[in-house]
């Protein structure tokens, strides 16, 4: 699997870098951390900085294209992005455990409610 970098804009408005890139006979193979690992390690970055916006395959061909945002400072990626995308960058295991707290937030905040009543 190979790497090569076809589009690096500066979007100096918005505190950013908008990268394109190819991965080569990737198809099937790529997940979301390594395509951050490769596409930080390339551009000389820090992961926690690159935030992946769109990875999908080249129709007839087993490369795959993803676009991603490596912003100077995550304030600044957390005033333009939704929280979904910070979402799906976490590990299974952590989004998990963010989903369970959220549900026991809303259980306590609920559970009073009911009880007025």
């Amino acid at each position: 699997m190979s790497l090569q970098r076809t589009k690096l804009f500066e979007n100096a408005l918005l505190g950013r870098k908008e990268a394109t890139f190819l991965f080569k006979d990737a198809a099937g193979m790529l997940t979301r951390s390594q395509a951050i690992k490769m596409v930080a390690t390339d551009l000389g970055v820090k992961e926690e900085n690159v935030m992946t916006m769109v990875i999908k395959g080249k129709h007839g061909t087993r490369d795959v294209v993803g676009t991603f945002y490596v912003f100077d400072e995550m304030k600044a990626a957390k005033a333009q992005l939704p929280e979904y995308y910070f979402l799906r960058s976490m590990p299974k295991d952590e989004r998990k455990k963010y989903f369970d707290e959220q549900r026991k937030s809303k259980a306590k905040k609920l559970a009073p409610a009911q009880q007025k009543k």
